[in-house]
């Protein structure tokens, strides 16, 4: 009998550990984008300079199923109606995309040409600001990691290889400490990561010439951060906007943080979304194909009309020779790269070495 009841114990230990260890989602209710109405999204403050202060309490003190600040250069991040922000917060809105998509947040530039969501009123100049999204303090375990999760796309007026406007994001605590540390906090989104592209990967364009983005594209990119201390307000998310946020176009599907997670984070893993509501221009249908020959440096073309224009596009969608053509067979020079050339009904796309 003894012997029965010293096994139920152990079973009932190990059972409790395993109820304890399940994985838990500690999002604030006003993060799950899906569930919100549709319109402007409430920021609930602001805060002049990058950090709030040590201990700041209204994070805790108004937290209201989550509290989002913007925060900013102090000369004009002072009061949510001051220019800046209250310029950015027009460009902040819930947005319904349908399809696999569903509700976003969407944070739309001033000058932005990607037409989704409302832009930034006409009063934002340029001004770096972060985005900060606080945690429960009262679900929100204390020296414990926790996972971050945020589903997202970019869309920019140019293509970068190298970077946008979003520039980093990591979680601070109240003491204003990052986790993880600043050197290992996920950095450098290219906006190229969003773009369309073929079956090869290489850059599509439109009717225009244009390299364009995807919108069926998303990035999941999760972290580990750690929770050390209870004292002050509670850790928040931050994410880095450059000074360039005008020009880009900021889609965000998920912020989670989860505690208990099990396997490793997912790093820049992509998603293939399906929305129903998007800005792009499709690319053309019935491309023929070019016959194009390297030489080098030397691009030549066999077989094309004279008087056709001839137009070549760096893998940014970016003219960077256009002329008529003047006979049937046409050479020219390229820099090292990837370009794709446009004869009337014509393209081909070519690499220079």
């Amino acid at each position: 009998m003894k012997t029965k009841i010293l096994l139920l114990s152990i079973v009932m230990v190990l059972f409790g550990a395993v109820v304890s260890a399940q994985v838990v989602d500690i999002t604030p209710s006003r993060y799950v984008f899906a569930d919100q109405p549709v319109g402007q999204y409430v920021v609930d403050a602001v805060n002049a300079g990058a950090n709030p202060p040590i201990g700041w309490a209204a994070p805790s003190e108004n937290f209201n199923n989550g509290y989002f600040v913007l925060a900013g250069g102090p000369a004009v991040f002072t009061s949510l109606d001051a220019v800046q922000p209250a310029a950015i917060r027009e460009g902040i809105n819930i947005v319904d995309l349908g399809g696999d998509v569903g509700k976003v947040l969407v944070m739309r530039g001033k000058t932005s040409t990607y037409n989704v969501g409302t832009p930034m009123g006409s009063g934002y100049d340029g001004a770096w600001f972060n985005l900060n999204f606080y945690m429960d303090k009262n679900n929100t375990p204390i020296a414990e990691n926790i996972r971050v999760r945020l589903v997202f796309s970019v869309a920019e007026n140019v293509i970068s290889q190298t970077g946008s406007a979003l520039n980093r994001f990591y979680t601070s605590n109240s003491q204003n400490n990052p986790s993880p540390a600043l050197a290992n906090a996920p950095a450098t989104f290219p906006s190229a990561n969003f773009q369309a592209t073929d079956e090869q990967g290489d850059p599509l364009v439109n009717d225009d010439g244009e390299a364009y983005y995807d919108p069926k594209k998303w990035m999941v990119y999760e972290f580990d951060a750690s929770i050390p201390e209870a004292s002050g307000n509670p850790a928040r998310l931050k994410m880095d906007i450059t000074a360039t946020a005008g020009n880009m176009t900021l889609f965000i599907k998920e912020i989670k943080f989860i505690k208990n997670a099990t396997g490793d984070p997912a790093v820049r893993q992509m998603l293939t979304l399906n929305p129903t509501v998007t800005s792009i221009k499709r690319p053309h249908a019935k491309n023929e194909k070019l016959n194009v020959g390297i030489d080098h440096h030397q691009v030549k073309l066999f077989s094309v009309d004279a008087g056709s224009k001839v137009t070549v596009y760096n893998a940014t969608g970016q003219i960077s020779k256009s002329f008529t053509t003047t006979t049937q067979d046409e050479s020219f020079n390229l820099e090292t790269g990837f370009y794709i050339i446009r004869v009337q009904n014509k393209t081909g796309k070519i690499i220079i070495k």
